[in-house]
């Protein structure tokens, strides 16, 4: 009988690994993420040409909004339902996600946020960094991309705003730290006013947050 409990708890500890592996492999490919913001038949390397050289930043010159993150996290709430379009499941590989509808120049980053808050779900990680990577390959090199931030209309306008302009901070500040310059980032939060086409602002699909290429 003892046995029998030991194997099953093997089992068990073998199923969740295996689950938090797909997990992690559902993340998008760095090459998939760069050949969504650039056609990769035509797109030239700017660092081996040399002819784009990185935007200088004026003094006093800002970007949309501040980066800072807020000094007190808010306490952690149950994940934040997200629709099937935008989160594969745990047994889905990377290889069999449906390819992004989002058209060329923008990405969808299908992040999962802790309901309410800019606390992004752990599960997350893998495919923020794999967007980093995206951003310091030499396609993108010195490329400007707007980090934006989406709500569905649950609640009230004001609220959605400062939402979306913080979720949006959350994964500039997370993009930095894993190495991107903060001069290649803009940030803007656009609560519920720019649903997805076809979609009702109340709709959940609306909660994203999307990278568009801006030069």
């Amino acid at each position: 009988m003892k046995r029998l409990i030991g194997l099953a708890s093997v089992g068990l500890a073998i199923a969740a690994a295996t689950s938090a592996a797909a997990q992690t492999q559902a993340a998008d490919k760095p090459d998939t993420i760069v050949c969504q913001l650039v056609d990769c038949d035509d797109a030239a390397a700017p660092a081996a040409a040399g002819t784009d050289k990185p935007r200088q930043v004026r003094r006093g010159e800002t970007r949309g909004f501040s980066l800072a993150r807020p000094k007190s996290a808010p306490a952690a709430t149950p994940t934040e339902a997200t629709p099937a379009r935008n989160v594969a499941s745990a047994s889905t590989s990377g290889r069999n996600r449906p390819k992004s509808t989002a058209p060329r120049g923008q990405y969808d980053l299908r992040v999962q946020f802790m309901t309410g808050s800019d606390q992004v779900n752990p599960r997350s990680q893998a495919q923020i960094s794999a967007f980093a990577a995206a951003l310091k390959d030499p396609r993108l090199a010195n490329r400007r991309v707007r980090i934006e931030g989406h709500t569905d209309s649950t609640g009230t306008a004001a609220k959605n705003q400062d939402l979306s302009e913080r979720r949006a901070k959350a994964i500039a500040d997370m993009l930095m730290a894993d190495g991107v310059d903060i001069t290649r980032l803009d940030v803007q939060g656009y609560g519920s006013s720019k649903p997805l086409p076809g979609t009702s602002a109340s709709n959940g699909a609306n909660r994203r947050v999307v990278a568009v290429l801006v030069n």
